[in-house]
């Protein structure tokens, strides 16, 4: 970048902050933040704005026409084509616009500002019992502005259309920084008498209805014969049932006419009863000809993924296995509604008799009436695309071709030729989509990087979109043009796609509103704009970790598919952004700014510099990425190394080593408490600490034991000899030092189980030296771990631990920092406490005692990562009457130093306050709360006043010894 145009960047930056309420953000890390999204497209745009209101939207379009800056507005980045990405003034309206105005169910309508997510509105509807009908998989991450600007529709879209179905008026603010609101309006009555003469309306009006004069026979005949149409502007639908509505022209127009600021939507009831099928096919061609008969049934939902989708579903979640049986071509996600069960039975028993029996086109069908199986099988549709991107090797699943639809009776023909077309030029393809509607989302495995792959994209979409026009379809009924599809409206349309030009004339005279969207004098090719092209390099980087299963740094950066997961306000992912809506703070924010450094975008120096530091700081090092993104991005994986890096250049300070060296600190402590635990609490020290290392005072430090569990152990003796076999029980840092009542516990329940306790001495598993980067140490203390506990696996005993994030080390880090098949023996035989009682379940049968208590569980976020919190639950239900419930909360914000850490404090209080903390003060003083992690007991604690037990503490008091099982007596 010039110094002139930095200055110019600056200036504009300045401007406009003078001018508004919200942010302004024009650095060189923003503008890389927002130059890509979910598409396969990069536009580096001038800067962002983060408007706070209608106002401050105004100011910036009025800013922005003065000088012939280009405005583009953009929700969540969850486009697959491109539409949010250009080179101007983005205007990001998720961070401040994203409040429900109004909601009156009563009236079965609401109000939402563009950036409120689907998702939000979702969960606010829910309380008084109404839907939204339209859901895209996007949901979680996508916008209402965004799905206006798009026309989506969903999985639903068989039955209930689109956005635009529901849509009564819209406040847009016009290229003109005017505002107006758009509603139906009668062709024959006084208001569109009034709308003729107003002098911001009028001449839009009366334009409009010149060109739907003027190209009235073209429309008619060019209307491609589907269930629903996105490509171009929707001119037909502008006038219909003797009304004219601005709004209908508006939705679906990607933000090159106006620019939308508060919506009005019409709801619905939820429907009473709603039951799904998972319908099987061993041929594509099959399942094409089943659609054409499921929608003479009205179902409310046909979903298609086919084998190479079901295969990484399967992969990716063994879960989904029993709804994926292995050798099927296809399956399509089938579901009635209706107000009656008996008419939902109807018209499954139907289903069943028409396809299995009468024609014989599905292999099977399996029927979910069971909410947590009609849970998972939606599930596999949601993630179809995503999952996609975990395939290995250069090839990738790329969106350009990906929303052609014809009539759902020429789906059959469709997907035959389109097959053809794939094998002629030896491409693979996943396809999935919207059987119901005819349209498909074909996604083909292309690597472009690759100079005759990049080619490929151009000739199959030249040929593809030949097939889509002679069958009368058309190349959008979902997601609309953007980069991807402007090039080939011409060819859909023809000289039709003048009156396109006209309509955008007409409202954005100048040009500014998102240029080179649907009309455009010199749209780039759709193989052009690339985020990866020919021209992609990536530096190459020395690592600690092995990488192996993504292939090194560089493809593990490049995992993120940019679908933007970490940008959902439930579940663990992303905590940070949660609270601080920052871009940066997603896991695809940082992705995007390691690929830039990666690839010079950003100067080499930013790989070990402050830009990538403040980005990376406020990653907790959860592992929710892991589990939860659907190319499971290990964020904390990236950190690591990016720390290791920056300290080796920087420097590491001393909070750091402190924080790193938790196992030497917590024997010294040990050795002199009671009098550490007074001298870390006297305000003087807590001074020192704050001021001068940056450890927050207003933190409590966890207590040093004087009686370590080590030391405890071997004083009692040795554990008793038993039938069932021996447990190496590994003793944490934390356990050890810190929170020895643990162990104990532990100890006592595995003793009185009747199993032999061995101490596994083995030392630090090294996960505080891997949480700050210190990774050639980490690599040391892993390789040493792995030496000691190898006689444990060599001798077939199982090494049992009770803290998550140090005995995860073992399965997870470990194999990657010490290589070697010794590493890999130790991470299958460790287990958590609990996953070692479940997996044992009928040793347990008649060992605890009954109880009437109730306990709420919080999990910790590497163990939802790497194993899930059910083996916790079902340990604790071994338990007769033990009433067990899971917290709804993601991470607790603690996250090991983090919320030690004085920059850090507010933030991690914030996490917990969003969920887990209300949860736990409204759940009554009669329920006890559980939680594996040491970070998590400590924040709880802090925040709610409420002391959190292992589950190893409850399960020791019920438990009945092994001597004294089946006579009644309990433990002593």
């Amino acid at each position: 970048m010039s110094d002139a145009f930095a200055a110019k960047l600056q200036a504009v930056a300045a401007d406009l902050q003078s001018l508004i309420r919200g942010d302004v953000r024009f650095d060189e890390v923003t503008r890389v933040l927002y130059s890509t999204g979910a598409c396969m497209y990069r536009i580096t745009p001038l800067g962002v704005v983060f408007p706070k209101s209608c106002e401050d939207v105004i100011a910036t379009v009025r800013y922005a026409a003065d000088r012939g800056i280009p405005v583009i507005p953009r929700g969540g980045g969850s486009s697959r084509c491109g539409q949010e990405l250009g080179a101007g003034i983005v205007l990001d309206f998720t961070r401040y616009m994203h409040r429900i105005s109004a909601l009156e169910p009563a009236d079965g309508r609401v109000r939402v500002e563009p950036g409120c997510t689907l998702t939000a509105l979702t969960t606010a509807l829910k309380a008084h019992n109404k839907y939204f009908p339209p859901d895209p998989s996007s949901g979680d991450v996508c916008a209402l502005g965004g799905m206006l600007a798009t026309n989506s529709k969903g999985a639903h879209s068989v039955k209930y259309g689109t956005t635009r179905d529901y849509l009564e008026s819209l406040d847009v603010v016009l290229a003109s920084g005017e505002v107006i609101r758009t509603e139906p309006v009668d062709r024959n009555g006084p208001r569109l008498a009034a709308l003729l003469t107003d002098p911001v309306q009028g001449p839009i009006y009366r334009g409009l209805l010149d060109i739907l004069n003027r190209y009235g026979d073209q429309l008619k005949a060019k209307a491609p014969e589907v269930t629903n149409n996105n490509c171009g502007y929707n001119l037909w639908r502008v006038v219909q049932d003797g009304m004219i509505d601005l709004g209908q022209l508006l939705t679906g127009s990607e933000g090159t006419l106006g620019i939308f600021t508060e919506a009005s939507f019409r709801i619905l009831d939820h429907p009473r009863h709603r039951t799904i099928a998972l319908l099987t096919f061993d041929a594509l061609e099959k399942m094409g000809e089943a659609v054409v008969l499921l929608r003479e049934l009205q179902p409310s939902m046909i979903e298609a993924i086919e084998r190479q989708l079901l295969d990484f579903s399967r992969e990716a979640n063994p879960e989904l296995r029993p709804f994926l049986p292995e050798g099927i071509e296809a399956i399509l996600i089938l579901e009635h509604e209706g107000e009656r069960p008996e008419e939902v039975e109807e018209r499954m028993a139907a289903t069943h008799r028409r396809l299995l029996e009468e024609s014989r086109l599905a292999t099977g069908m399996l029927l979910a009436t069971d909410r947590a199986d009609q849970a998972r099988i939606v599930a596999i549709r949601k993630v179809a695309g995503a999952v996609a991107n975990k395939v290995k090797g250069p090839r990738k699943p790329l969106a350009f071709i990906e929303d052609a639809a014809v009539h759902p009776t020429r789906l059959p023909d469709f997907i035959s030729r389109m097959r053809t077309l794939l094998e002629k030029h030896g491409v693979m393809a996943g396809i999935y989509g919207h059987a119901g509607d005819g349209n498909l989302h074909i996604l083909p495995f292309l690597d472009p990087k690759e100079p005759r792959d990049v080619g490929l994209i151009r000739t199959i979409a030249e040929e593809a979109y030949a097939v889509v026009w002679d069958l009368k379809g058309t190349i959008s009924a979902e997601h609309g043009d953007g980069l991807a599809r402007t090039p080939y409206i011409t060819g859909q349309y023809g000289g039709l796609e003048q009156a396109f030009r006209e309509v955008k004339t007409l409202l954005d005279p100048r040009g500014i509103l998102n240029p080179g969207k649907i009309v455009s004098d010199d749209p780039p090719p759709v193989n052009g704009r690339l985020r990866y092209g020919p021209g992609y390099r990536a530096a190459a980087v020395t690592t600690h970790h092995r990488f192996r299963d993504e292939g090194g740094f560089a493809a593990a950066v490049e995992r993120c598919s940019g679908v933007g997961n970490c940008r959902k306000m439930h579940g663990s992912m992303c905590p940070s952004y949660m609270v601080t809506r920052e871009e940066e703070h997603t896991t695809r924010g940082r992705a995007n700014l390691l690929r830039a450094a990666l690839s010079g975008e950003l100067p080499p120096e930013t790989l070990s510099g402050p830009e990538l530091y403040g980005a990376l700081d406020l990653c907790l090092e959860c592992k929710a990425c892991k589990a939860e993104c659907p190319t499971s991005v290990d964020m904390a994986k990236l950190k690591a190394e990016f720390l290791a890096r920056y300290y080796e250049k920087n420097g590491i300070p001393l909070r750091a080593r402190l924080f790193a060296h938790a196992a030497k600190l917590g024997q010294w402590g040990s050795r002199l408490a009671p009098l550490s635990n007074w001298a870390t609490a006297i305000p003087a020290t807590r001074w020192v600490l704050h001021h001068l290392v940056g450890i927050e005072r207003r933190r409590p430090l966890p207590p040093f034991t004087p009686v370590t569990f080590t030391q405890w152990f071997l004083r009692r003796g040795a554990s008793p000899l038993s039938t069932k076999g021996s447990v190496a029980l590994f003793p944490d840092t934390f356990m050890n030092y810190h929170y020895p009542e643990v162990g104990m516990a532990a100890t006592r329940l595995l003793e009185g189980l009747g199993y032999q306790v061995i101490l596994a001495e083995a030392g630090c598993c090294g996960r505080t030296l891997i949480s700050k980067g210190l990774l050639r140490e980490a690599a040391q203390c892993a390789r040493a771990t792995v030496e000691r506990l190898s006689r444990y696996v060599r001798s077939g005993i199982p090494i049992v631990g009770c803290e998550p994030s140090c005995l995860l080390t073992l399965r997870d880090e470990v194999p990657e920092l010490a290589e070697g098949p010794e590493a890999e023996a130790v991470a299958r035989q460790s287990l958590l406490l609990e996953e070692f009682l479940v997996g044992r379940r009928g040793d347990c049968a008649g060992a605890f005692r009954p109880t009437e208590r109730r306990v709420l569980v919080h999990g910790h976020c590497h163990q939802k990562a790497l194993v899930g919190t059910r083996p916790t639950l079902e340990a604790l239900r071994l338990i007769p009457g033990l009433s067990v419930k899971e917290i709804d909360a993601g991470c607790c914000g603690m996250a090991g130093s983090f919320g030690f850490e004085r920059e850090h404090y507010d933030l991690s209080v914030a996490i917990g306050r969003q969920r887990l903390f209300p949860a736990i003060e409204n759940a009554g003083e009669g329920a006890e709360v559980v939680a594996s992690g040491v970070s998590c007991r400590q924040q709880i604690l802090h925040g709610t006043g409420r002391r959190a037990r292992h589950p190893a503490e409850i399960l020791s008091e019920a438990v009945i010894t092994h001597l004294q099982q089946g006579k009644g007596r309990e433990m002593p």
